[in-house]
């Protein structure tokens, strides 16, 4: 399995993971409409993350400044 080799993880230990994200989400993720579905989930909670850390860091510089 390519996916592993790239992951570097045994097939074995990859086949584990995803069956256990299928049972705690109740979706099959071997279909290509929910992997994807799955996939763009990720990258759109990434991204709100990465525009509230960038959020917190922007309203500290707003922030007066003690002397």
């Amino acid at each position: 399995m390519r996916t592993a080799e790239r992951l570097a993880v045994h097939r074995n230990t990859l086949l584990h993971r995803l069956t256990k994200i299928e049972v705690l989400s109740g979706r099959g993720v071997r279909e290509a409409r929910t992997a994807m579905a799955m996939y763009l989930a990720r990258l759109a909670d990434a991204l709100q993350a990465t525009g509230r850390r960038r959020s917190m860091t922007d309203s500290a510089r707003l922030l007066p400044t003690r002397r």
